[in-house]
């Protein structure tokens, strides 16, 4: 069975028609396989240089969800992963930490860098009151999120901006409401001086 899905998930686009090897994995799952491919292995030593330089999903001979890594010079980091409008910097003396971006629909960018006193805080809860606007009810747990996903229900992620001065809280803002159905993107709303900005619907 493992062998016709990933023979049936094997991409027709130019760069993505990548077979299992060395040097590319496959993980077969419900809507075809993931891909990702090293420019070499770690083998086990986590400081090694062995790096995912390219990952996406493929469904039938469509990828999507494509991550590309790219290496930087002349840089305080040493690589970045970049998928859609969503931007991970890796700083180049302390690997663990990272710098993340996210592109807002009018061209505002979400940032979390912990090193840099900036977070992203994320709020998951069953609806959005649009006349507060501010999320409607109880954060919700990991556990919860997971089973709303899973039965196809509806609910909301709410991203706040924080910005910390010398530890301390000084700035948070809301930023971003996302409307899920299930697993499924259904809106996106942008938040501006506390009212809707920019929205973007999506459909199936």
């Amino acid at each position: 069975m493992k062998k016709r899905i990933e023979s049936q998930a094997t991409a027709s686009v130019p760069g993505f028609n990548l077979q299992k090897s060395e040097l590319v994995d496959w993980f077969s799952n419900e809507n075809g396989a993931f891909v990702q491919v090293w420019n070499e292995r770690r083998r086990g030593n986590i400081d090694s240089k062995g790096r995912v330089v390219l990952a996406y999903q493929l469904n039938g001979s469509e990828p999507f969800s494509i991550t590309r890594c790219l290496s930087l010079s002349d840089s305080e980091y040493s690589w970045v992963d970049v998928s859609g409008v969503k931007r991970t910097f890796w700083y180049r003396d302390e690997p663990k930490f990272h710098r993340f971006e996210q592109d807002l629909p009018s061209g505002r960018v979400m940032v979390d860098d912990r090193r840099k006193g900036a977070k992203i805080d994320r709020i998951w809860t069953e609806k959005f009151d649009w006349e507060k606007i501010e999320p409607s009810g109880k954060r919700m747990t990991d556990v919860t999120v997971v089973r709303l996903q899973n039965s196809g229900k509806e609910f909301s992620v709410s991203y706040y901006q924080e910005v910390e001065v010398e530890g301390k809280l000084s700035a948070r803002v809301l930023m971003q409401v996302e409307r899920y159905e299930g697993r499924i993107l259904r809106e996106t709303v942008e938040v501006r001086e506390g009212r809707p900005f920019k929205r973007v619907t999506y459909s199936d």
